[in-house]
């Protein structure tokens, strides 16, 4: 809407109108003024609130993160027993041993290994393992993005 002209106060102020016609009231354009700073204050509010929230959850994901990393270092190192910086699919065989069957060990191979030769370096497991996660993630920083920018669009114009 803001697109189409209407500036942040015309567009609060037909959302409060709207939600009071729910209740079957409306307002007058000089108290929608004179409350004014005050809905503008809770928005403030609640905004701070949004990003404070966004920035704790952007420091838990950061964490996570260190933690999965430094998880799949020691999980690649254990594969790669013999320390050659790389792992090939009698490495996985060998350190799966019989807790896997062959036919998922190779299934697992295929996924680390995607279009790659025989061996996998330690940069290329993390990135196929934490591929899947990396988009989940990413998706719901946009989504927070996309609620930060909503509130924006509430004090422009």
């Amino acid at each position: 809407l803001m697109e189409k002209g209407f500036t942040a106060r015309e567009l609060l102020e037909a959302f409060v109108n709207a939600g009071l016609g729910d209740l079957g009231k409306s307002i007058e354009p000089q108290e929608f003024r004179a409350m004014l700073p005050a809905v503008l204050c809770k928005l403030t509010q609640r905004c701070t609130v949004v990003r404070d929230q966004i920035e704790q959850e952007r420091a838990s994901v950061s964490k996570e993160l260190s933690t999965m990393e430094h998880l799949l270092d020691k999980a690649f190192d254990s594969i790669d027993a013999e320390g050659k910086g790389y792992m090939t699919v009698q490495d996985l065989h060998a350190f799966c041993g019989q807790t896997c069957a062959p036919e998922t060990i190779d299934m697992l191979w295929g996924v680390i290994a995607a279009s790659k030769t025989s061996r996998v370096t330690q940069a290329d497991f993390q990135q196929a393992v934490t591929a899947g996660a990396m988009v989940v993630l990413r998706h719901q920083l946009d989504e927070k993005k996309e609620e930060r920018q909503r509130f924006r669009y509430l004090f422009a114009g």
